[in-house]
């Protein structure tokens, strides 16, 4: 008896629509967010698992990207973008839809963009993290010092009030990691965020990525301006594996060591 109930069941759920999941990138401005969102969504079929970028400024009236339908494929009219109506009712249901993807990779960066994602849909939280010493030069070289200052200041905040937060639901890599080990550590991530993995698929250059705001340089790879090569940070400072341990202590997986 007890195996005659179980068979309609089972064969009900076959026809049931996947389960939906979004993935949020997680960490500093200039600190590749843009970069692993890209790799993650490589593919040659765009919406297997497309990587959307910077969705939120999309959406956010506030925000002075607001409604614009360029992309970092450099498609100064995106088509991908101009399916996207910039006042829905909920924004992710709503790219869910139009794109007809199961999967969806979200660099936003915002906590309390993702937090307001319905919650039937299965979140998997990504942090990608920066030397702080590396980090506070590339702010000095954008702005000048005491906004620089401000701006790490604010980053750093962010990174540990998620880590504290979302502590054991989250996976976390280092900026330096990623980019000295980019083929081993992809297929690592792909493991932990349940993303098909395929040889070259760091090379995301070679695929459609239709982002949206995000890294310029990321951008310039993708329309070949300039040399499409991931080149690999180094950390400068003691703080790299301190922030390193405490980070791996509050994810649920960590790759940091560069030794590994």
């Amino acid at each position: 008896m007890a195996n005659d109930t179980k068979k309609p069941r089972s064969s009900s759920n076959k026809n049931k629509e996947p389960a939906k999941k979004y993935i949020c990138i997680h960490g500093p401005n200039h600190g590749g967010t843009t970069l692993i969102g890209a790799m993650l969504g490589a593919s040659p079929e765009l919406n297997i698992h497309p990587h959307v970028g910077e969705a939120h400024a999309f959406f956010t009236a506030s925000h002075a990207r607001y409604g614009y339908v360029n992309c970092g494929n450099g498609d100064k009219v995106c088509e991908r973008w101009k399916l996207l109506n910039k006042k829905p009712k909920n924004p992710y249901r709503h790219m869910f839809s139009k794109y007809e993807t199961n999967t969806i990779i979200d660099s936003s960066k915002l906590p309390q963009w993702y937090d307001n994602a319905p919650k039937e849909f299965t979140r998997v939280d990504v942090l990608i993290w920066r030397c702080p010493k590396a980090l506070r030069r590339s702010y000095r070289k954008r702005l000048n010092r005491v906004e620089a200052e401000l701006r790490y200041a604010e980053d750093m905040a962010r990174i540990f009030a998620f880590c504290k937060q979302r502590q054991g639901e989250f996976v976390a890599i280092s900026l330096e990691y990623l980019t000295r080990h980019p083929k081993k550590s992809l297929k690592t991530l792909c493991r932990w965020t349940a993303i098909p993995y395929f040889e070259g698929k760091h090379e995301f250059w070679n695929y459609p990525n239709h982002h949206f705001g995000g890294s310029a340089m990321i951008t310039r790879m993708l329309t070949g301006k300039i040399e499409s090569k991931i080149r690999a940070q180094r950390p400068v400072d003691d703080m790299y594996d301190e922030l390193g341990e405490w980070i791996s202590e509050k994810a649920t997986a960590s790759l940091y060591n560069l030794d590994d």
